[in-house]
């Protein structure tokens, strides 16, 4: 089991912190590259809905945290955007594309928004 917990600047652009150690880590565990690949699309897709929210996505109030569990089975994955001001609303229809694609990639998903705070919890089980 490896568990890490990571808060990067909240920016589209340091997304592929989290994919690339997600794919270092999923491959020392057996995973198949098409697995990973799944999962790392799907890290991508929240992190263009969560940190694409408006103005506010450059203010040192906010945070992304994104925590990873790998087991040998299962990979969770949960992400929070944590914001000290109201979270501008994305267009309606970009948020539910990009849910869409989550949930079609991964086994499982919720997703909650709050005036303040995205928190999306993802799992995947490996390919047998």
């Amino acid at each position: 089991m490896t568990y890490m917990k990571i808060r990067i600047p909240h920016s589209i652009q340091y997304a592929v912190i989290p994919k690339l150690i997600l794919s270092r880590i999923a491959r020392d565990y057996l995973y198949d590259p098409e697995t990973i690949e799944d999962i790392k699309i799907a890290i991508h897709e929240v992190c263009c809905a969560v940190f694409g929210n408006g103005p506010q996505k450059d203010l040192p109030d906010s945070s992304t945290i994104i925590s990873l569990l790998i087991l040998t089975g299962s990979i969770f994955i949960v992400i929070e955007k944590e914001c000290h001001r109201e979270f501008v609303t994305p267009t309606p229809n970009k948020l539910e594309f990009h849910k869409l694609i989550v949930k079609t990639l991964m086994d499982t998903v919720s997703w909650t928004d709050t005036q303040y705070k995205t928190r999306v919890i993802m799992m995947k089980a490996r390919s047998l």
